[in-house]
């Protein structure tokens, strides 16, 4: 992420504190100005991180959620829900939320 340019808001490798000594443990983790095409948003991450991801339209929204191998989970948040649920629609996941 960092090494690619992405700018981390909060978290870190660090281990959050009153973790156990053994295992991998991070802190919850948001990085931004982050691009699609990043080893960060391109690998699965099994851990509390969470990427922001700009975009320009509705349509550049949908292309940047549906470029991915993984395709586990999407969210849909919006002010019109009937208009929510057609953006839903075309998404290609095992779960939009």
């Amino acid at each position: 992420g960092i090494e690619e340019g992405a700018r981390l808001v909060t978290g870190g490798l660090e281990a959050p504190l009153n973790t156990p000594t053994s295992g991998y443990f991070i802190k919850p983790t948001i990085f931004a100005d982050v691009h699609n095409d990043m080893t960060v948003v391109r690998d699965e991450i099994f851990g509390p991180v969470l990427c922001i991801i700009s975009y320009e339209s509705e349509e550049e929204a949908i292309d940047i959620a549906n470029d991915t191998i993984y395709g586990l989970s999407n969210a849909v948040i919006g002010a019109n829900q009937e208009h929510a649920m057609k953006i839903a629609s075309r998404l290609r996941s095992g779960q939009v939320h």
